[in-house]
């Protein structure tokens, strides 16, 4: 004869998966095992999970629209494709005039501290090469 099933409350763990327990964590408040969890409650904690994502979603949102510069950035990141690392990396077998970098500047394509200040520092002379020479090394 089979063992009869232990009293667990469908909404317990739903309102558990709202908050982000793991189904162990799930598991040890309600005093089953892992795969009880996992199999007689799938779609409970998928739609607390579902609520949860909502809800973050939203207070995300919120924050954006008053000006959280922070959580601005992060949607730009995530949710219109923006990117932080730049489109034509540079490299030291890339020389650059003091233009390329200026232009890249202007373009708010990646340039390092360093490469600016030398662009300055030497005007139209190439970033990249042997120390002495027309070209430099950036270290």
């Amino acid at each position: 004869m089979a063992r009869p099933l232990k009293q667990i409350d469908a909404r317990q763990v739903k309102a558990l998966a709202e908050i982000g327990c793991t189904i162990g964590e799930i598991a040890a408040v309600t005093g089953a095992g892992k795969r009880t969890i996992e199999t007689r409650f799938r779609a409970a904690i998928h739609q607390g999970q579902e609520w949860r994502n909502v809800s973050v979603r939203r207070m995300a949102f919120r924050a954006a629209r008053k000006g959280s510069a922070p959580v601005i950035i992060f949607l730009l990141k995530n949710c219109c494709g923006m990117r932080d690392t730049p489109i034509e990396p540079i490299t030291a077998a890339t020389p650059l005039t003091a233009d390329d970098v200026f232009a890249r500047l202007c373009t708010s394509v990646s340039v390092t501290v360093s490469e600016a200040k030398l662009a300055l520092e030497l005007k139209q002379t190439t970033i990249g090469g042997k120390p002495g020479d027309k070209n430099v090394t950036i270290q």
